[in-house]
């Protein structure tokens, strides 16, 4: 914008008779066509980045300054954070002894009723929301079951109909902690999934959804403690072929289950045990916790790995034992479960003993 502004100043200049004497432009005439510039420019640059309101909302802040001392700072952040974990416990402890009630009054002492399968939720209730960015009903919790869990079993029914009366403690919640609690939800082992606030948009009215919660991270390490999992596979000859894709397939699953809180490690059943290789390319004989990093450099590894030997179960099986204690010995564990899971085609052989000494 600055350019314009010159060429308009200039014209202005030569459209001034004064403006020239014997010598050329006079002083004074040089300070008028200064000032009119910057006034332009001035102008100009407040009308584009509205500097002048910004300052007088800057000016009108009420602000301080404080010294801080680091370890005042993080103990007050440590409190802070507790106290949120616990108002967040609170909550957690309030609906699950409203799952334990209605769960022994409904489902274990009642058969199956008739029950709504749809949900029909008034959409005139519901209101878009920031924090949910959709549109959700405060009065309502919705359903969905995965598409494979058929509606019609009795065992889903009651689970639809007992965890719709958990809506008052989802709502007292969300009284309590309006700040803190967005999403609540609670997953049966039957594969039905109940949500507060209510949505309907993925539902489609059927309450049936590409999406199985039992799969989910955050439902598998509520069922347990966290775990050690090492993968093995038989890499015999016999392998090659539909065995060995159905076995990368269903690693690839476990590999997906896994949290950030597992450790997991592979051997591979050969002549001598077979491992995955770092970027020094040296062997990896430890446990790795399950990052995403982790579980895509694994599964690669397995996807690529081509069975070719017999199969020593004997080798494999004590590596798989000292890949344990070695990690527990540097804290590479989660010092709780400990599971190997074997693939193979065939029966597992010349491994009883080491199992029956090292389990």
């Amino acid at each position: 914008m600055l350019f314009p502004f010159l060429m308009l100043a200039l014209l202005h200049l030569l459209s001034v008779n004064s403006v020239y004497a014997e010598d050329g432009i006079t002083s004074e005439d040089s300070k008028t066509l200064a000032r009119f510039i910057s006034n332009r420019l001035q102008d100009n640059f407040e009308q584009q980045t509205k500097f002048r309101r910004l300052k007088e909302e800057y000016n009108g802040l009420d602000y301080s300054f404080r010294k801080w001392d680091i370890a005042t700072l993080l103990s007050d952040l440590a409190d802070e954070v507790q106290n949120k974990f616990l108002r967040v416990r609170k909550c957690l402890i309030h609906l699950r002894t409203r799952v334990q009630q209605q769960y022994q009054l409904e489902y274990q002492t009642t058969t199956a009723r008739i029950v709504n399968r749809t949900n029909n939720i008034d959409t005139r209730e519901m209101l878009y929301s920031n924090k949910h960015r959709q549109n959700v009903s405060f009065t309502e919790s919705s359903f969905s079951t995965p598409a494979d869990v058929s509606l019609n079993g009795s065992k889903v029914e009651k689970d639809i109909f007992w965890t719709s009366n958990l809506k008052k403690s989802f709502m007292e919640n969300r009284e309590e902690e309006p700040e803190l609690i967005i999403w609540q939800y609670f997953c049966t082992e039957n594969g039905v999934l109940r949500l507060y606030p209510a949505i309907s948009d993925d539902l489609e009215g059927k309450g049936t959804v590409e999406y199985d919660c039992r799969f989910q991270p955050w439902y598998i390490e509520g069922d347990g403690c966290p775990r050690d999992i090492i993968i093995a596979f038989d890499l015999s000859g016999s392998m090659i072929g539909w065995p060995l894709e159905m076995a990368q397939n269903t690693a690839s699953q476990i590999l997906k289950l896994m949290s950030d809180n597992d450790f997991v490690g592979f051997i591979g059943i050969s002549r001598d045990p077979v491992y995955i290789t770092d970027g020094d390319n040296k062997p990896v004989k430890l446990l790795s916790r399950a990052t995403e990093r982790t579980k895509n450099t694994m599964n690669s590894f397995i996807r690529n790995i081509e069975p070719s030997e017999e199969a020593n179960f004997d080798k494999a099986i004590n590596a798989a034992f000292d890949m344990f204690d070695e990690s527990e010995k540097i804290r590479k564990s989660a010092m709780c479960q400990k599971v190997i899971v074997i693939f193979s085609d065939g029966t597992i052989q010349n491994c009883q003993e080491t199992l029956m000494k090292r389990n």
